[in-house]
């Protein structure tokens, strides 16, 4: 089979790019996250005894985390969280405090507030009030935030103590959200099934078709040349479809002309409903923080490497708006797809998802999908951290991290005024093609819409033809 094979270790290309955006944090050997908050001086720890006065709070969004032990050899007694907010106590208690990058939590409290009072009987009246109204103000917002503070810091804790690279990520993923953990993944596809002929297209067959994906039984529409066909199969594309709402995309609408125009060009097109779409089984994952559609689209390759109208060793991927990152995904990690397209493509680097955020205004915040998505991304973060291509669990989350490794080409199509998804995303993927030398055409489109609508759309699929004959049929 053509599945890539995990390296041994992963290598991740950053371009120049990327490496020069202003670092929030830094990778240990460790393999800890750390943030530099280079207002804190470091504690020296040789002060730290039972008296030594010190404050431990606990704030909403805990910067600082770590152990304090004792320097008279006893067990670390004291946990602690720091926020940028409560640090007045600090400096009232003499005792500067900092990120402990080597020394992680064993486990998480909800509030220790531990006053050591040795010195602070010795302390000026006016520090004392101070330094009371301080622990005052922390007990009042521990009692508010107690509870999801514990809920978050066991999170970030199994993260810490996992170096930033979680072996066991949330429930509601699968570990095959990362590139490496689904190259080890094997893909078998299935016999394609014909279950409806349809009406013919000007010079090709239609069919409703099915396969098995995951377990579960994926619908689409297949179009097949009429004629004779050559001897070795004809050529194929899996057409990976936008984000359309789920509880209103039907099999038969949208994308008529697209996949009518690459029909009628002598290729077997095979349009896939993505898991929980029209009839397809399952449920909705999204494309960004879920593999499960990019596991449907590579076991249509495989479904249609059995099918025999079609040459296993042509076949291509097409894939619009959310499906540029399904697309790409696809092809970092199985290279028998020989061409990939894409249209208006979104999410790569993670980062991009951050800076252009999305714009549709089709998606429904109240929907069963929105709700899935919602909880997958929190869960994540809760986890994972923010996202930040310093961590190196999002570096092994962004596609661009291993451009080095894609083999087949791609060619990328992007309107200027896409209101939808900003062409700024494409824009930094061929940054980072560039950077790494991979095969790739990009073409924007003046005053064009999400769609690339007339006049770009003849211009884009006339491309988009003569691509895929090129690697298809050349």
């Amino acid at each position: 089979m053509h599945q890539k094979q995990p390296p041994a270790k992963v290598a991740f290309a950053r371009s120049a790019r990327s490496s020069s955006r202003a670092n929030s944090g830094r990778l240990l050997a460790n393999g800890s996250l750390a943030r530099e908050f280079h207002h804190i001086r470091p504690v020296n720890t040789a002060r730290l005894t039972t008296a030594t006065p010190t404050i431990i709070a606990a704030g909403p969004e805990p910067e600082t985390r770590g152990t304090l032990g004792l320097s008279d050899g006893t067990p670390p007694i004291v946990r602690l969280f720091v926020s940028d907010g409560l640090k007045i106590g600090c400096r009232l208690a003499n005792t500067t405090l900092c990120q402990w990058c080597g020394s992680m939590v064993k486990r998480w409290p909800l509030l220790y507030l531990t006053l050591v009072t040795s010195r602070t009987l010795a302390m000026s009246s006016m520090a004392k009030v101070k330094l009371m109204t301080a622990a005052g103000l922390v007990l009042i917002g521990a009692a508010v935030i107690g509870l999801q503070l514990d809920r978050l810091g066991q999170r970030q804790l199994a993260r810490i103590e996992a170096g930033d690279q979680p072996s066991q990520l949330p429930e509601v993923f699968s570990s095959d959200f990362l590139v490496p953990n689904l190259r080890r993944r094997q893909f078998t596809g299935s016999p394609v099934s014909l279950d409806q002929e349809l009406a013919v297209g000007s010079n090709y067959r239609r069919y409703l078709a099915s396969y098995q994906s995951d377990g579960l039984r994926i619908n689409g529409l297949l179009t097949v040349p009429s004629g004779e066909r050559p001897a070795c199969g004809w050529p194929a594309i899996v057409f990976n479809h936008g984000f359309i709402p789920p509880q209103q995309y039907r099999t038969q609408q949208r994308y008529q002309a697209y996949v009518d125009a690459l029909a009628r060009s002598g290729y077997v097109v095979f349009k896939i409903d993505f898991r929980g779409h029209d009839q397809s089984e399952g449920v909705p994952t999204g494309a960004y923080f879920s593999s499960g559609y990019a596991i449907d689209a590579i076991n249509a390759v495989r479904s249609l490497q059995q099918f025999e109208e079609v040459d296993p060793e042509r076949i291509g991927m097409w894939g619009h708006s959310m499906s540029g990152n399904v697309t790409l995904k696809s092809m970092l990690v199985d290279d028998s797809i020989k061409a990939g397209v894409i249209w208006a493509g979104a999410v790569y680097s993670y980062q991009d998802l951050v800076d252009y955020r999305l714009n549709d205004a089709s998606y429904d915040p109240d929907s069963d999908q929105a709700e899935t998505n919602r909880r997958q991304a929190s869960e994540l973060l809760r986890v994972t951290g923010d996202i930040d291509l310093d961590s190196q669990f999002w570096q092994q989350a962004a596609l661009t991290s291993y451009l080095d490794e894609l083999e087949a080409p791609l060619q990328l199509h992007h309107g200027q005024d896409d209101p939808v998804v900003s062409v700024q995303y494409s824009r930094d993927l061929v940054e980072e093609l560039e950077a790494v030398g991979a095969r790739h055409q990009y073409f924007e489109y003046a005053s064009s819409d999400h769609d690339l609508g007339e006049p770009a759309f003849a211009t884009a699929m006339r491309r988009t033809i003569e691509f895929y004959d090129q690697h298809l049929k050349g």
